[in-house]
């Protein structure tokens, strides 16, 4: 065979090796013609992103910049406004009143800028004479300049009053500015308009730099001219208000003080700020400059971002022109768009990689496909093996959780964990602290299942790791860990925790809140959320928590829970909600701590069904203060001993003033309240005098008659009995049953006090009758049984 037919052969045999890689690698190259596609697309997207930050961060410092001259110049107006208002305020203003105002408005120090305030008075051609006599005698010199090249003037207004007096200022007295073409038209815009109107950019005369030769320099500024009419006349034409004219209050300012006095203080924005006289930069003179660079329009490709906008300022436009400054353009750098090509362009290269190895696989699946039987039994071995690790990462979780519950001296704790899934993201722990403290930690993490349920002991441990350091305070400790958790848990993932310090001797709970569900505090059959204001932890840095106290009482309680509870959702949709729980926890503010969690347990199973998914961890913890030395005047029953919880309906919760005559108040919406249920008109009546007695006798006894004190009423109906609780805020003690009953005879005779009669004649009209307390409030309990046949249910 020839070498030429050789080499033939090994070039066609090549061609077909590599037409068949070409072939099995379409997808590869498909994939990786995507990824890079996306990661351009991504590069793109953040460049614009970090471009158009960078452009809200120009925008917001010209518009904060324009806003601040804004007022600056509203301020000054106003001021010359408030001049105006001394000559309508008085017949004759003299020289010294006008310094005392000047004086009065600092405007060395409040006012930069403002080199003078004056006023110029009109002088009529016939008073001219007169004026500059008078100006003689008072060794002020004559008006300047007298007489225009033309002749005499239609008016003169020279400026009779000037503050504060410097050696500037002195030397305007007597000088009318009217004679001038540059003052002529806006002070005759302003007489014709009656607002104030400000000159083109003029040189102001003032007191030169004390490194400066000279004593007085001319600097860039502008007046301003404020027309002052004779009170009484008409002004509702431009013919009545040239007639009217009294003068004029004029403001000398001096712009480079007054511009640069925007700046002040803690904003000091990274751009440049230009203000020229006028509605265009070529054609319009410079006013101020902030550094002193001119950076005009012809340099626009030199700067990051530049901006024009125009402000009218008395009557004239200013345009102004921002530009960047290096300060902020090094600002505006950003690694993000290249950090995101170079990671797109790797990752686009892995990807294709790992495709790239998945067509070769593909094409040797065919062979190993005898192996798939294998692979799933292996697949199932390795479920089963997912479940045991969940089983194990199940009982780890708990183990994390706190297995005894703390031994306090007059306290009780109770408490339920049910994660939605095997593993879970709310925890709860208790840390005892140094002086016999006890800290009380509850938590939930966003999300569910394995990923919550790592952050949750990454949190407890960080918590348990801060707290046991020492004397910390509560805020303190979640700002702690809200910087250890930003830096370590994933983007998007939270966690909400409430952290109290709680102070077993005293009842003392200082606490805080990093966006947890407030816990409820039950007192007096009452239940208020102990709220504390913090974002959750992870999200953000650097973020306070405000600290709050609280101080539980004999037979307070505290339950603490996540919002597994309140979040939960009936086959309607509707949640369970934050009005619901406040108020199961009031029915139940007579029950232990155990009961409270067996009782919303029970509550949430009837509101979800029993057959329902639950959507969330659920943890519940109660915290108990017992109610050592409070007995009740009778063997304390349980309310709702014997009721089942889907029968008890409430029927009216309302507080009264306590005020004499409000137990017929109380009388009527009682009666209102019941009415449903059609008791007999006699045990109707029986009812409203019950109530009636023990809203007096706890009015009187209990609040002491004090408005400010309410009495509360509580109507509940239950399965076969009519509840009715009032509760005062009486400190004192219970009311004690009478031993024998009292005697009519004996009252009369004066040998029993009338005491004790109230209660008997209550006891004597429902069918039960039970007196609860404790240092804070008393309670007494009405309790009607609903008589088969003849009252409704």
């Amino acid at each position: 065979m020839r070498r030429s037919d050789v080499g033939l052969a090994a070039l066609r045999s090549g061609l077909t090796r590599f037409g068949r890689y070409l072939r099995r690698g379409t997808a590869a190259y498909g994939v990786l013609l995507i990824a890079l596609l996306l990661t351009v697309i991504a590069w793109y997207y953040v460049r614009q992103t970090v471009e158009v930050q960078n452009r809200a961060r120009f925008e917001e410092s010209t518009q904060a910049t324009q806003e601040a001259l804004e007022r600056r110049t509203k301020a000054y107006l106003d001021a010359m406004f408030g001049a105006r208002g001394l000559f309508y305020a008085s017949d004759s203003v003299t020289q010294e009143d006008w310094s005392d105002y000047v004086k009065g408005i600092e405007p060395a120090s409040r006012f930069e800028g403002l080199q003078a305030l004056g006023y110029a008075q009109r002088v009529d051609p016939e008073d001219r004479e007169s004026f500059m006599r008078k100006s003689r005698d008072e060794g002020l010199p004559g008006m300047r300049p007298d007489l225009d090249p033309g002749g005499e003037r239609s008016a003169y207004f020279p400026l009779t009053y000037v503050a504060p007096i410097g050696e500037a200022n002195q030397s305007m007295l007597d000088y009318d500015f009217y004679a001038e073409d540059a003052h002529r038209e806006p002070m005759d815009l302003a007489r014709d308009s009656g607002e104030p109107r400000a000159t083109n950019m003029v040189y102001v005369l003032s007191e030169a730099h004390p490194d400066d030769i000279a004593n007085l320099a001319l600097r860039r500024g502008f007046v301003v001219y404020l027309p002052i009419y004779q009170e009484r006349e008409p002004l509702g034409s431009v013919g009545e208000r040239r007639r009217a004219l009294r003068g004029f209050i004029v403001g000398s300012f001096v712009s480079d003080e007054l511009l640069d006095g925007i700046f002040k203080g803690s904003f000091d924005p990274a751009i440049d700020f230009e203000a020229y006289d006028g509605g265009s930069i070529a054609s319009s003179p410079l006013l101020y400059d902030r550094d002193g660079i001119r950076r005009d329009e012809k340099k626009r490709n030199s700067f990051l971002f530049f901006k024009e906008t125009q402000i009218r300022v008395a009557g004239r436009v200013w345009t102004l022109y921002f530009t960047t400054l290096p300060a902020f353009e090094e600002g505006a750098e950003s690694n993000l768009p290249p950090f995101v090509l170079a990671s797109g362009l790797m990752l686009s290269l892995l990807i294709f990689g790992i495709t790239l190895m998945v067509v070769r696989s593909r094409s040797r699946a065919e062979i190993y496909s005898e192996d798939l039987e294998v692979a799933n039994k292996e697949l199932e071995s390795f479920y089963n093996s997912v479940e045991q690790e969940l089983g194990t990462a199940r009982s780890i979780q708990h183990a994390l959780l706190p297995k005894d519950l703390p031994k306090l001296d007059g306290w009780k704790i109770a408490y339920h964990y049910q994660p939605a899934r095997e593993v879970g993201g709310d925890f709860y722990d208790f840390l005892p602290l140094d002086g016999g403290r006890i800290g009380l930690v509850i938590g939930d993490v966003s999300g569910k299942g394995i990923a919550a349920a790592l952050v949750m002991a990454n949190t407890q441990s960080v918590l348990r790791a801060i707290a046991r350091r020492g004397n910390i305070a509560p805020g303190r400790v979640l700002a702690e860990a809200n910087e250890v958790l930003y830096a370590y848990i994933p983007a998007g993932t939270f966690v909400t925790c409430f952290y109290g310090v709680l102070d077993p001797e005293s009842g003392r709970l200082l606490y805080a809140n990093a966006g947890h569900d407030p816990p409820y505090m039950q007192r007096a059959g009452d239940a208020q959320e102990l709220i504390a204001r913090g974002m959750p932890l992870g999200l953000m840095p650097g973020m306070p928590y405000e600290e709050k106290e609280a101080d539980l009482a004999a037979g307070d309680d505290l339950l603490f829970y996540s919002d597994g509870l309140v979040e939960a959702h009936d086959s309607e949709g509707e949640m369970f909600g934050f009005p619901r729980l406040r108020d199961l926890v009031m029915v139940q503010s007579a029950g232990s701590g155990e009961e409270l969690v067996d009782f919303l347990l029970a509550e949430l199973t009837r509101f979800t069904g029993e057959d329902s998914e639950q959507e969330d961890d659920i943890t519940l913890v109660t915290l108990e203060r017992s109610r050592a030395g409070i007995k009740d005047r009778k063997t304390q029953v349980q309310p709702y001993a014997t009721d089942s919880d889907g029968d008890r309906r409430a029927l009216a919760d309302f507080t009264l003033p306590s005020e004499p005559g409000n137990e017929r108040l109380a009388m009527e919406k009682v009666a209102e309240a019941v009415n449903e249920l059609g008791l007999s008109g006699r045990r109707l009546d029986r009812l409203k005098t019950a109530v009636a007695e023990a809203t007096m006798n706890a009015m009187e006894h209990g609040n002491r008659y004090d408005p400010k004190v309410p009495v509360r009423i509580q109507i509940w109906l239950l399965k076969e009995r009519l509840l009715v609780r009032i509760i005062d805020r009486g400190s004192g003690p219970l009311p004690s049953p009478t031993a024998i009953g009292p005697d009519l005879q004996a009252k009369l005779g004066g040998t029993q006090t009338a005491r004790g009669w109230g209660l008997f004649l209550i006891e004597r009209m429902v069918d039960e009758v039970r007196v609860s307390g404790n240092p804070d409030h008393h309670t007494v309990e009405l309790v009607m049984r609903l008589e088969a046949g003849k009252d409704a249910s």
